[in-house]
């Protein structure tokens, strides 16, 4: 979640007044050969809180080389722009790894997105494989519970239920240090995890991941 807050408060801090060109390029040769899928997108407003969202599933490849591993869905959201003219399309990756975008979008920093881009840009956003309501989904835990007791303590996730924050000086050795004695407990943690979600979602997650 901070990283995910940092990343949108630096993309707020942009300014999105420099003129954009747009390039055509052409996709290689057989590009699409595995990728023959509904493109008719039924838009639905999917946000009571917060107006003017739209919500739609776009069927992707689950494997680009092999047609035989099946599709995923893909969920998606739009933000129509607030203002005349339109002058195109953002499209954000919600970033994490983890970040759910019809979350970010769906939320107050979708107004805060639309306001510093200007409200002539729809945004648009997805929730990438394996997060939120995209499918196929993912498990790592059973219950909510066993998640919680997996973070809790770590470096991750504390007590107070604050995660790891990114701030200070970083031309200060005492910082860095602070900073870089946590990275042996978080590959530890990494490397759990991994093991974690291949023995809970074998058909999604590879065992070559956790490595």
């Amino acid at each position: 979640m901070v990283l995910l807050r940092f990343k949108l408060v630096a993309l707020a801090s942009l300014s999105f007044s420099t003129v954009v060109r747009t390039v055509s390029i052409p996709l290689p040769s057989g590009y699409h050969r595995y990728s023959a899928r509904n493109n008719n997108l039924e838009w639905k407003n999917c946000s009571v809180e917060f107006l003017g969202r739209e919500c739609t599933r776009f069927e992707v490849p689950l494997d680009w080389h092999n047609d035989t591993a099946g599709k995923g869905s893909l969920a998606v959201i739009r933000y129509p722009a607030t203002k005349q003219p339109k002058l195109g399309t953002l499209f954000m990756n919600p970033g994490g790894p983890g970040g759910s975008g019809l979350e970010t979008v769906q939320g107050p920093d979708g107004d805060i997105i639309m306001q510093h881009a200007g409200g002539n840009y729809d945004l648009v956003s997805w929730d990438p494989r394996g997060v939120g309501l995209t499918v196929p989904r993912t498990a790592c835990f059973q219950t909510k519970a066993e998640e919680l007791a997996f973070w809790n303590g770590s470096v991750i996730h504390t007590e107070s239920g604050s995660g790891p924050e990114v701030r200070g000086n970083f031309t200060s050795q005492t910082d860095l240090d602070a900073f870089y004695e946590k990275v042996d407990e978080a590959d530890a943690l990494l490397q759990r995890i991994g093991e974690q979600c291949i023995a809970y979602s074998p058909d999604t997650f590879q065992s070559g991941q956790a490595d």
